[in-house]
């Protein structure tokens, strides 16, 4: 799969720079979801193929942003 979930992004940081945040790291389109089911501020990010995500979750998973450690996983949701 080449999209991932993105949570605990600062509050702090509005869709346009999660949007770009991301789209540093390769991801082609990004939903930021409100609230999603128990989740709050849940980004989707689609990063185009799958070795682009597997790279992309290299990266971003625990890193630090903020104070925040950012927790990225595939998606479990089937988005075609």
């Amino acid at each position: 799969t080449s999209v991932l979930t993105v949570k605990h992004f600062p509050l702090i940081f509005n869709d346009g720079d999660r949007r770009e945040f991301l789209e540093h790291f390769g991801a082609t389109r990004i939903c930021c979801l409100k609230r999603y089911q128990n989740q709050s501020n849940l980004i989707i990010a689609d990063f185009g193929s799958s070795p682009a995500a597997s790279q992309a979750l290299g990266r971003l998973h625990q890193l630090e942003v903020l104070h925040r450690r950012l927790l990225v996983e595939y998606c479990p949701l089937d988005l075609a």
